[in-house]
C-alpha cells in the first residue's frame, strides 16, 4: 500500500486515493493505454470502500487522466503532447448552437481577455 494514503489527515479519503493513482500516472508506473486496477483490487489495496474509490476514479476521469471504458475497464489517457501549438483567434459573434469543448471555450475567453488588454 502507497504511504501517501495516510500522508494528510485533512485530506479526505477519496482524494487520498486520488492523489495516490495520479501519482502513479505522473509518475509513470501507470502508462497511457494501461488498465487500472479493477474497483473491488484497489478497494482491497487501499483499504477502501467501492463509493470511495469510485469518486477517486471519477476525480481522475473529470481532470482527463483516464477513461471509463464500461465492462473493459478504466485506462490511463494518451497525454495531450507538449509540442502542440494552439492558434487562438477571437470570435466576434457566438454561436450557442455549437457544441464548445471545455478546452476550446477556455482558448476563446482567453483569446477575449488579450483582445480587450
Amino acid at each position: 500500500m502507497d504511504s501517501g494514503i495516510a500522508s494528510s489527515v485533512r485530506e479526505s479519503r477519496y482524494q487520498a486515493i486520488h492523489t495516490v493513482l495520479r501519482r502513479r500516472i505522473v509518475e509513470g508506473r501507470l502508462q497511457p493505454g494501461d488498465r487500472l486496477p479493477t474497483r473491488d483490487d484497489l478497494c482491497c489495496e487501499l483499504s477502501a470502500s467501492k463509493i470511495t474509490v469510485q469518486r477517486a476514479l471519477e476525480q481522475l476521469a473529470a481532470d482527463g487522466l483516464v477513461i471509463a471504458r464500461g465492462r473493459a475497464g478504466t485506462f490511463v489517457k494518451q497525454p495531450p503532447v507538449a509540442s502542440t501549438i494552439g492558434l487562438v483567434f477571437s470570435i466576434e459573434q457566438h454561436d450557442p448552437s455549437w457544441d464548445y469543448s471545455p478546452y476550446f471555450s477556455s482558448l476563446v475567453r482567453q483569446a477575449a481577455l488579450l483582445g480587450q488588454a
